[in-house]
């Protein structure tokens, strides 16, 4: 359990709109009152003040890091593979005759 000074701290270091989401997603997992995370999940930006702060209560702020960058790298994943169905789908719907790798029949 983090004391106030400790806490705020560790409030000021971690304070990011942008990472609400991933808090409340965080906070799920760890809390079991279903009413203020059903709350929060209106609008995680509103009240991402409120989701770190009660996430402070439950959770490390080494652990809250940790999340945040699990979270980033599913993201990058999930992106990446999403371009590499594209890339396929795209050279999939280029005639034989048409890409650059091709190499023509060779005719005896």
């Amino acid at each position: 359990m983090l004391n106030f000074k400790q806490k705020n701290k560790a409030f000021r270091e971690l304070n990011s709109p942008e990472a609400a989401a991933t808090n409340l997603q965080q906070l799920r997992d760890a809390c079991f009152d279903t009413k203020k995370c059903d709350l929060y999940a209106r609008n995680p930006k509103r009240y991402a003040n409120d989701i770190l702060n009660h996430l402070l209560d439950l959770k490390k702020q080494s652990e809250i890091v940790l999340n945040r960058c699990k979270a980033i790298q599913k993201k990058e994943d999930d992106k990446k593979a999403v371009e590499n169905v594209e890339t396929r789908c795209i050279a999939s719907s280029i005639p034989d005759h048409r890409r650059k790798d091709h190499q023509p029949p060779i005719r005896s």
